[in-house]
């Protein structure tokens, strides 16, 4: 499995996630998309985001899966 570094080619652990901001940026989403869909919590299953004080962490495979789609169709 190839690993995609959206952060500048560096690849580690703490670059697995993404914000939700972060996440509306890389997938073309219209902002506030991915916040709104870890408040709902239907998308992502509870190991792949966390809320750290009002910031959703999302995990970039998580964020592939759900809006690889929109992604794709945006470029």
């Amino acid at each position: 499995m190839q690993t995609v570094s959206y952060f500048g080619g560096i690849v580690s652990p703490i670059h697995e996630v993404a914000t939700a901001s972060e996440g509306d940026k890389l997938f073309n989403l219209p902002t506030g998309t991915v916040k709104r869909d870890c408040n709902i919590g239907r998308k992502f299953k509870h190991y792949e985001v966390r809320k750290s004080g009002k910031i959703w962490l999302i995990s970039i495979s998580a964020l592939e899966r759900e809006y690889k789609l929109k992604r794709s169709e945006k470029v």
